[in-house]
């Protein structure tokens, strides 16, 4: 909770004002710093939707690195993450950057699949690849199992990030409601089928029924307010197909991706953000329209820049971590866990 506190009130002394204020086509906002304006100009509604994204997109960060991040390179985190690097970001669609001026169509994202989950995903993946595997993850014997602790926990965090999510897709439409639920379930579904083939664990039903449903909003949350339903259910295909690999590619190269934000949120996010360009029901390239492709190349190149932002600041971020000796556990607390030490 501290985390999240330090990350807001950065938010609101300088984040809000890089991210929304006065962006104008350009690179970073010059405006609501200290939240001076805000009131006069009507934006409390604006300011109360980034912090949630922001936070959002902290909870993806905790959920990768869980069981190796210290204390204060949590807080640290946060502050920088909330005070400038995430609302660069948001500021160049979200706050009319130039993403969303300066192309021959602006860049589609009402719904976060870039500057939320993307940036997220891809920052948290490089984050894995610095702060290690815990130990005994990927060979030897590990003094905790790694295994799920408590169930009931675990559902009651996916519900709320499902609530979080649709509550960030709702605010672009009904028809982003409807075509989250279709593709959710079928993301879900895909994903059941798959990774539990021949298997009868609860823990692995738990992790597909619930993370490939978020799977599935997490890539239909852009395009969906203006695509048909089967379109919802054709992404929610190619989520759970993602989700799959996004599991599968962690076990495979020994990443220590602790709740598979890869194949939740990344990956989907990924190509997420380029379904505008294939399936916006006036615009897509697929669906009969006079756009030229402009609003395919506008994703692209969109996705293309937020990932590479992401995965820079982040790789500079945590590597002056690890120089530093703040970002992993002590080795006691790696190999026990935090139930087996005192």
């Amino acid at each position: 909770m501290v985390q999240f506190t330090v990350g807001i009130l950065a938010f609101w002394f300088l984040g809000f004002a890089f991210a929304y204020g006065d962006v104008d086509g350009g690179f970073i906002g010059t405006k609501y710093f200290l939240g001076g304006e805000i009131l006069d100009d009507g934006h409390g509604a604006a300011f109360s939707t980034y912090v949630l994204a922001g936070t959002m997109v902290l909870f993806i960060l905790n959920l990768a690195v869980s069981e190796r991040i210290q204390y204060h390179a949590y807080v640290i985190t946060a502050f920088l993450m909330m005070v400038l690097v995430w609302p660069i970001a948001a500021a160049w669609i979200w706050g009319g950057g130039f993403l969303a001026t300066e192309l021959d169509a602006p860049a589609q994202d009402n719904g976060g699949t870039i500057t939320i989950y993307l940036f997220a995903g891809a920052f948290s993946v490089v984050a894995v690849l610095l702060s290690g595997k815990r130990p005994g993850k990927f060979g030897g014997q590990p003094q905790v199992p790694f295994v799920m602790g408590n169930h009931q926990f675990y559902v009651v965090g996916c519900l709320l990030t499902i609530l979080g999510i649709f509550a960030l897709n709702s605010s672009t439409g009904p028809m982003a409601m409807a075509n989250s639920w279709v593709s959710g379930a079928a993301a879900s579904g895909v994903a059941l089928k798959i990774l539990t083939f021949a298997r009868v664990d609860l823990e692995s039903h738990y992790i597909t029924l619930f993370q490939g449903f978020i799977a599935g909003l997490v890539g239909v949350s852009t395009v969906g307010q203006n695509a048909q339903l089967w379109i919802g259910l054709i992404i929610g295909i190619l989520s759970g197909l993602l989700f799959v690999l996004g599991f599968k590619l962690c076990q495979w190269l020994k990443l220590d991706d602790a709740v598979n934000v890869t194949g939740t949120f990344f990956l989907p996010a990924f190509f997420g953000g380029l379904w505008p360009g294939f399936f916006d029901d006036t615009v897509g390239v697929f669906m009969d329209s006079d756009d030229d492709g402009n609003t395919l190349v506008a994703q692209i190149i969109s996705v293309l820049v937020v990932t590479a932002w992401a995965v820079v600041l982040s790789g500079v971020h945590f590597a002056v971590l690890k120089f530093t000796n703040i970002l992993g556990l002590p080795e006691e607390l790696a190999t026990k866990g935090l139930e087996g030490v005192e």
